[in-house]
C-alpha cells in the first residue's frame, strides 16, 4: 500500500504538532497533501458560526470530513482510511457500529445547516468549495469506500499514544510546550492551539466538554474508577484553557467581552450557573453526578 496523508491545515500550530506531523511523513515514509483554508473565509464563517450556533469551528470540522473526500474522487482512491468512529466512541445518532464511513457526516459533530446560512456578498459557494461533499453521481463512479480504522481494531487512544511514541510522536509533556487547563491528558488534539475553543464551548450548552469525553473512555477502558471520573469532571471540565481562548481570539479578531456574551446566550441554565463570573455545573447536577441519578432541572 502506497498510502497519501490527506489533511486540513489549522489556523495555528503548536510546536510540538510540527514536531509530530513531519515525524509522520518522515517515519512512515509517505506523501502528504494539506488544504489550507482560506484564512479570510474562515475567520468570516468562524464569527457567524460563534454567534448563531456557538460552534465557531463549523466549517472547519465540515472541510476535515469533506475534503479528503474530494481529493478521493480528484485522484480516483477508492479506498478512504480514517481512525475512529466518532459517533461509536463518544456517542451520537447512529446507534450500530459499521466498518463504513459513508454517513460520518450525519454523526452530528457537524451540524446540518444549509450553505446559505452563511453565504453573503463576501462568502460564495466557490469560497467554501473545501467544505463541499462530492455528489452521489462522484461516489458511485470511482466506488468510494471510506473505513473506519476502529472498526477492525481495539481501539484506545492512551494505547494509540503509546504506540505513537515508540515512533517519535511526542505529547505535550513530552516537549514541555503547553499544559492545557480543563483537560485530563495531553496528547490527543494538540497540534493546534484555538481550535479545542469550539470543543469547550459543549460546556455551557450542555454540561460537558473534554474532560467528561476522556474520562468516559478511560472508566471503559479501566483505567479510572467512575468516581474519580466524576470528581475531575466536576473540577476540570468547566475550565477553558487561557492560552486556547487568547489564540481563538486573536485569529477571529474578537474582543473577549463580547465572547463571552455569546457564551451567556447558550448556555443551559438548567444545567449550569455562574459562580464567581463563571460557568459552572448546577450544584443539583454536580450532586446526581456523584449520587448517578438522573438530573431534575
Amino acid at each position: 500500500m502506497n498510502p497519501l496523508l490527506v489533511s486540513v491545515d489549522n489556523f495555528t500550530w503548536t510546536q510540538t504538532g510540527h514536531h509530530n506531523w513531519e515525524n509522520i511523513r518522515t517515519e512512515f515514509g509517505v506523501d502528504a497533501h494539506v488544504m489550507s483554508l482560506n484564512p479570510k473565509v474562515c475567520k468570516n464563517l468562524f464569527k457567524k458560526a460563534l454567534e448563531r450556533l456557538g460552534s465557531p469551528t463549523w466549517y472547519f470540522d465540515k472541510a476535515i470530513y469533506a475534503y479528503p473526500l474530494q481529493m478521493a474522487v480528484k485522484l480516483n482512491l477508492p479506498l478512504v482510511i480514517y481512525g475512529e468512529d466518532t459517533n461509536f466512541l463518544y456517542g451520537g445518532p447512529n446507534t450500530e457500529e459499521t466498518p463504513s464511513a459513508m454517513k460520518q457526516i450525519t454523526n452530528d459533530v457537524v451540524k446540518p445547516v444549509p450553505w446559505d446560512t452563511w453565504l453573503d456578498k463576501d462568502i460564495t459557494m466557490k469560497d467554501v468549495n473545501p467544505g463541499i461533499f462530492p455528489s452521489e453521481k462522484e461516489i458511485k463512479k470511482i466506488k468510494l469506500n471510506p473505513i473506519f480504522l476502529s472498526y477492525f481494531l481495539p481501539w484506545s487512544g492512551y494505547k494509540n499514544m503509546q504506540f505513537a511514541r515508540t515512533r517519535g510522536f511526542k505529547t505535550l509533556d513530552d516537549t514541555g510546550e503547553w499544559k492545557r487547563d480543563g483537560f485530563l491528558e495531553q496528547y490527543d488534539q494538540i497540534d493546534s492551539l484555538g481550535y479545542l475553543t469550539h470543543t469547550w464551548f459543549k460546556f455551557p450548552k450542555f454540561g460537558h466538554q473534554r474532560v467528561t469525553e476522556v474520562a468516559s473512555l478511560y472508566i471503559r477502558d479501566g483505567m479510572m474508577t467512575r468516581k474519580e471520573a466524576v470528581e475531575k469532571v466536576i473540577s476540570e471540565d468547566w475550565k477553558l484553557d487561557r492560552r486556547m481562548l487568547t489564540d481563538f481570539l486573536k485569529f477571529i479578531n474578537y474582543k473577549e467581552e463580547d465572547f463571552w456574551k455569546i457564551v451567556d446566550k447558550f448556555a443551559n441554565k438548567d444545567i449550569v450557573e455562574k459562580r464567581d463570573g463563571v460557568w459552572r455545573l448546577r450544584k443539583n447536577v454536580e450532586a446526581a453526578l456523584r449520587n448517578g441519578d438522573e438530573v431534575v432541572p
